[in-house]
């Protein structure tokens, strides 16, 4: 299998920002607050992801459908914290 520039770089990103938000869910988990974490850069983000998800459907891009669904789950867990936190 060999994986061309272009696929290296975009699983890179994805790599990169699903790996982003795990210290926040940790942080928020250890701490059990979550007071700096945004209302709306929450809903943003979540927002974001699931019209990435749709249009990873729309276009039958499974590496897209892939990486927003883990990222959705990854922030869904996150306003799951919020909530329990605030």
């Amino acid at each position: 299998m060999n994986i061309d520039t272009i696929t290296l770089v975009g699983l890179s990103a994805t790599a990169c920002i699903l790996i982003s938000q795990i210290p926040e869910i940790l942080r928020a988990i250890k701490l059990k607050e979550t007071r700096d974490l945004s209302w709306g850069m929450i809903v943003l983000l979540i927002a974001g992801t699931v019209l990435w998800l749709i249009y990873g459907l729309l276009k039958t891009d499974n590496i897209i459908i892939l990486a927003n669904s883990i990222m959705l789950g990854l922030l869904l867990i996150l306003l799951m914290l919020k909530l329990k936190y605030k």
